[in-house]
């Protein structure tokens, strides 16, 4: 009950100091238990005062192990946490540990996080107004995404809000490949169901801050909103990925013998400050993947579109 009390590294402290007191206790017993205390220092009672060390550390050891294990739970519970936190797409509170210094650190990291939550966030107040308001023209019907209405009608916003905050943004363009040979081969409602699972794909790979549409036939465009390039790059190799490890219907009758997506990426304010020249940079991206073999992501930049020759 004393230990609980009082302070993560003063427990460790009392535990360190009661180990080395148990040590001394365990070697003083073995000692009076097991050696002559009228023989003189030899190699066989030296022997044995060495067996005796050993078997004292190795006790004292093990019980401040017990206790460090129990000591240390609190520590793991916060690690869970921490990790789920991060692997979320949301953000939660922490629970706050009895351990009065545990508490005090988590109770700071909680105190960010609901700082973070007010933090003046118009993108998901851009996302709420423009979806309420949204007209069945705005929505793809088969895929349930935005469409490139939409996201002409909201990307000024949203690019003028990160540039008023100092934040970043990117935008992927992301292809089908060899998609008219798949509708060929098992037609059209085989394809309409790839891009409706491809669809579920993306909303399940990004944030709930982010924007996914289809912007036409077999392509689709997310929006990233605080997302450098290189956060960008990472959700886009997980799109790639899912994608590529799912099966769909027939796959095998592709020319690469799966159904896989190519993606190209442009960040603001790093490849341009207007919204029509970051979708053109992402689709000139997306044609070098194209070049370069498929089922690939590519960030744009002028030398990758010299060296595959793309003029557009």
């Amino acid at each position: 009950m004393f230990l609980k009390k009082q302070p993560f590294l003063t427990r460790l402290l009392i535990l360190f100091i009661f180990t080395v007191i148990l040590f001394s206790v365990f070697e003083w017993v073995l000692n009076f238990i097991l050696i002559d205390k009228n023989i003189r220092y030899t190699p066989g009672s030296l022997n044995k005062r060495l067996i005796i060390e050993l078997i004292s550390l190795f006790f004292a050891m093990i019980i401040y192990a017990l206790f460090l294990y129990f000591s240390a739970k609190p520590l793991k519970k916060v690690a869970e946490q921490m990790k789920r936190l991060a692997e979320s797409h949301s953000s939660f509170l922490l629970d706050v540990p009895k351990d009065e210094f545990l508490a005090n650190l988590i109770t700071n990291i909680n105190r960010y996080i609901e700082k973070n939550e007010r933090k003046f966030d118009m993108t998901q107040m851009i996302k709420l107004a423009v979806t309420e308001k949204a007209s069945l023209a705005e929505i793809d019907t088969m895929t349930k995404l935005y469409n490139k209405n939409y996201i002409f009608e909201f990307l000024p916003y949203e690019i003028a809000r990160t540039k008023a905050l100092n934040e970043e943004l990117t935008i992927l363009m992301i292809d089908v490949d060899d998609f008219k040979h798949y509708n060929d081969t098992n037609g059209h409602p085989e394809g309409d169901k790839v891009l409706i699972e491809i669809a579920q794909i993306l909303l399940k790979s990004t944030r709930d801050r982010d924007f996914c549409a289809r912007y036409g036939g077999e392509e689709f465009l997310v929006v990233l909103p605080k997302a450098t390039v290189e956060t960008g790059e990472n959700i886009a190799e997980r799109i790639r990925q899912t994608i590529d490890n799912t099966h769909f219907f027939n796959e095998e009758s592709q020319p690469s013998g799966r159904l896989t997506v190519s993606i190209g990426l442009a960040g603001f304010p790093r490849h341009g400050e207007e919204g029509s020249d970051l979708i053109k940079k992402a689709d000139l991206a997306l044609y070098v993947s194209k070049k370069h073999g498929k089922n690939q992501v590519t960030v744009f930049t002028q030398e990758r579109l010299e060296k595959y020759k793309i003029n557009k």
